[in-house]
């Protein structure tokens, strides 16, 4: 299954907000278990993710580090366009009210 990527630097509390316009498996995944994904090997999804059918979702990072940020779309939805977007907001900062 091909996929979408996106490698951050984060901090622990950090909220990474993933959006997109049709249902999809959204992981956070640090660089020893992406690089087991890309091998095609057993890996973990340490910073949270699942599949979501109401978008956008948010991921709490775990700790300090390099992330990566991996959305799977299905075939079907792949061949018919879609539009997606990640933010990344900092821990402590306040949410708008």
């Amino acid at each position: 299954m091909t996929h979408l990527h996106k490698r951050i630097h984060l901090y622990k509390g950090d909220n990474v907000e993933v959006s997109c316009t049709h249902e999809c498996t959204v992981l956070l995944v640090d660089d020893v278990n992406y690089g087991r994904y890309r091998k095609d090997l057993k890996f973990n999804h340490v910073g949270g993710g699942g599949f979501f059918k109401e978008l956008p979702v948010t991921l709490i990072t775990p700790r300090d580090g390099q992330w990566n940020v991996v959305l799977f779309l299905s075939d079907i939805h792949r061949s018919s366009g879609h539009n997606e977007s990640i933010t990344v907001t900092p821990a402590g900062t306040p949410t708008p009210t």
